[in-house]
């Protein structure tokens, strides 16, 4: 996961969870936890796509490809909104 390609992310998370009132859902551990399972997911997609997650490969994959277009924010936006519960309508 590229980190220059997670701040405006990261941004976007912690505006959406102020907003909702679920500040406390967003933590460093949980954005911790949430990279790891996002590279073990990675991994598994490499030896046996049929058992990795897609969402969580999705996201690797636009962390890296297409970085800063519109539809890369939004959906790893999605994606991280899900893990941590704070999911919202768009």
């Amino acid at each position: 996961m590229s980190e220059p390609a997670m701040i405006i992310i990261y941004y976007l998370i912690f505006r959406s969870a102020i907003s909702q009132g679920k500040l406390s859902f967003v933590t460093r551990q949980k954005l911790l936890a949430f990279k790891k399972l996002v590279n073990d997911n990675w991994e598994l997609a490499q030896s046996d796509i049929n058992k990795a997650d897609f969402d969580l490969t999705e996201f690797e994959r636009l962390s890296h490809q297409r970085t800063n277009e519109a539809c890369s924010i939004k959906e790893r936006l999605r994606i991280l909104e899900h893990y941590l519960k704070i999911e919202t309508s768009y």
